[in-house]
């Protein structure tokens, strides 16, 4: 049985400089929840395409993270890197 290739996010937040949450999903969901449960200030996401790469960024509000992470799971992305959209 062939093995299904997933994108991972990993997703640090910072409140006062320092590190409050360190954490790897695999859904975009659990990565929007903790955003909204974790008081933070910072942030900085990382998605992985296994083989291929990876994106990363900071950012200083959720909007410009929330953004950046739909542009690094868009469709064209994760066909190109061989991913059938199974992040969501």
């Amino acid at each position: 049985m062939k093995r299904k290739i997933r994108v991972k996010t990993r997703l640090k937040l910072f409140r006062n400089g320092k590190l409050v949450l360190d954490c790897t999903k695999r859904k975009n969901s659990q990565i929007l929840l903790q955003l909204e449960h974790v008081p933070h200030d910072k942030s900085y996401v990382r998605v992985d395409y296994p083989g291929v790469g990876w994106n990363d960024s900071f950012h200083e509000n959720d909007e410009s993270l929330k953004m950046a992470l739909s542009s690094y799971l868009e469709k064209s992305l994760l066909d190109f890197a061989g991913i059938k959209g199974e992040s969501k």
